[in-house]
């Protein structure tokens, strides 16, 4: 087929999300000269049918083509839906225009948004956040009297239907962030209810996990050795029963829970558990590039490898370990993986393998994240630049962002 140069950036985009998860890639061609040219003036015209280009990416990513709305395209809308209660599509037309950014918020706007956010709660609450919404758009920054309406109207479905997961789950991805300590019980309660839901268990290690790596929640030791086996305990339930069948989504979460249960282990200090883990990491999803879980799969993996080999006092083979951790992710070109463990590191190199620990830490610049966007990750890149230099002199680096990063 043949595109014009209009149609150029939706397949680029289409081709990256088409190969982004797989270990392949597609060879394609353009007109130089297509780069360079500039579209024609043009009066506003009525937005044209959708090309097949533009139809396929809209499949991909669904919502990425609903822009604003004219101000009588909504009125429009509205007359429609009130006519015809029951036209998703509409509604769902009309709340992403009403989420956008690029619509100014009035009081008149979040009162119509909250009606139809409502009506969806009421009448479709086993439809996905993303089926309504779309991936872009505003979400619900504070506990305002809106989100108050929703959360109220969430619980009121979850009373009359306790048996449907879809609707608890759907629930609490609604509150998690806002009000995590209601969002860990109603997975509580779903687990009660239903022992035998992996996603349940699952939900509850993901959030607890999320308290661990929270920089703003100051921890004390009892308080994380006490959440790390939270995780540990509720990854136990969640991998038993999530391995009982095999789906694509199924493969993905428990390639994020066992990432989340070695790294628990490893804090833990159950190295036996963490190994056992980690040689799962590594050989599950540690060895496709194109797992959505190969980089952190990888690098965790292999600390886990690493540190339990030291403790068996074969240090060569924990430093073989070590660098095999930074090299992995460094094969995926794309990606922002900046989740590099440390521990390895700082006791190897008390274990006097300072080169190699130099060298780890030299490739850790190389990750395509800190290449990309220097100034994001500035803070990083400079503790670790730091590092090296105390290593080259013999000085044991903290490996830690923080403590670098506040003697400055």
């Amino acid at each position: 087929d043949t595109y014009t140069p209009a149609e150029y950036p939706l397949f680029k985009e289409l081709i990256r999300h088409t190969v982004e998860s797989l270990n392949s890639s597609v060879a394609y061609t353009s007109d130089p000269k297509l780069f360079k040219s500039k579209p024609a003036a043009r009066r506003p015209a009525a937005k044209p049918a959708k090309t097949g280009m533009e139809a396929a990416l809209s499949a991909l990513l669904p919502g990425l083509d609903d822009g604003k709305l004219t101000a009588a395209q909504a009125r429009k809308l509205e007359a429609k839906v009130i006519a015809e209660p029951d036209d998703t599509e509409s509604r769902i037309r009309l709340l992403r225009h009403y989420m956008s950014y690029d619509v100014r918020e009035t009081p008149a706007l979040v009162r119509a948004r909250t009606v139809h956010r409502l009506w969806f709660i009421r009448n479709r609450p086993e439809m996905s956040a993303t089926a309504v919404y779309g991936f872009f758009g505003r979400s619900d920054a504070d506990q305002s009297p809106e989100y108050a309406a929703l959360r109220d109207e969430w619980i009121k479905q979850i009373e009359v239907n306790k048996a449907k997961k879809a609707i608890r789950l759907n629930a609490f991805e609604f509150v998690k962030d806002l009000e995590p300590t209601l969002a860990k019980q109603l997975m509580k309660d779903g687990m009660a209810a239903d022992a035998g839901a992996y996603e349940y268990p699952f939900q509850l290690a993901r959030i607890v996990r999320t308290e661990l790596d929270d920089l703003n929640k100051k921890l004390t030791a009892d308080e994380r050795a006490a959440l790390n086996r939270e995780v540990l305990g509720l990854g136990r339930t969640a991998l038993a029963l999530i391995t009982k069948e095999r789906s694509e989504e199924r493969d993905t979460n428990r390639g994020e829970l066992t990432i989340n249960m070695c790294r628990a282990a490893l804090d833990t200090g159950d190295l036996a558990f963490a190994e056992v883990l980690g040689r799962d990491l590594v050989v599950e999803f540690g060895n496709e590039i194109g797992d959505s879980a190969y980089s952190q799969a990888a690098h965790i993996g292999n600390i886990a490898l690493g540190m339990a080999e030291l403790s068996r006092g074969k240090t060569a083979k924990a430093a073989e370990h070590l660098l095999t951790s930074i090299r992995a992710p460094l094969r995926k070109s794309e990606g922002h993986f900046t989740g590099i463990d440390f521990r390895l590191a700082k006791e190897l190199f008390r274990k006097g393998e300072h080169k190699a620990v130099i060298e780890f830490l030299k490739q850790n610049l190389d990750l395509e994240s800190f290449k990309e966007e220097p100034e994001v990750y500035k803070t990083r890149i400079d503790a670790i630049r730091t590092w090296i230099s105390q290593a080259e002199k013999g000085i044991e680096p903290s490996f830690d962002f923080e403590k670098t990063a506040a003697k400055k």
